[in-house]
């Protein structure tokens, strides 16, 4: 296992936490923390559909496109503690990775079939990787209270 030191930079614009712009089918995606909501729209902002609800999403802190297989993926910070991924209209959830300490960072990288995710509690943060279907999770980074001054 290596340590290194990892940051998280968050921002947060009018409570929509993770926004991501499918180029191919001309929509946008974001969560909504508030309202516990995955929700999409025509690039020019009419069409609004909320697709999925609190029964898939809790506080969803990371949001991934994918254009090429028309899917959707986030994590989900509290409650489930998972990543999960559906289709660009909300159906087909699966669960591919569960058991998490509060995953939030979310990167998905299709070129090379992997995905990246942070998880963390208040004695640790680790970032992780898998394929993008979710098998084969392997710590990447771990930073604990010995690493920070």
């Amino acid at each position: 296992m290596k340590k290194c030191f990892c940051s998280l930079f968050i921002i947060i614009i009018n409570l929509f936490y993770s926004i991501s712009q499918a180029a191919i089918v001309d929509a946008i995606y974001w969560s909504n923390l508030m309202e516990n909501t995955i929700s999409r729209a025509d690039i020019d902002g009419a069409n609004i559909e909320q697709i999925h609800d609190s029964t898939n999403t809790q506080a969803t802190l990371g949001l991934a496109v994918d254009y090429v297989n028309s899917k959707i993926y986030w994590s989900n910070y509290s409650v489930y503690n998972d990543i999960r991924r559906s289709n660009f209209d909300g159906t087909e959830v699966e669960i591919l990775v569960d058991a998490l300490d509060l995953p939030s960072g979310l990167f998905m990288d299709f070129d090379n079939d992997t995905m990246y995710f942070s998880a963390s509690n208040p004695e640790q943060a680790i970032i992780y990787s898998s394929t993008i279907d979710g098998g084969n999770v392997t710590e990447m980074c771990h930073l604990n209270n010995e690493n920070v001054d």
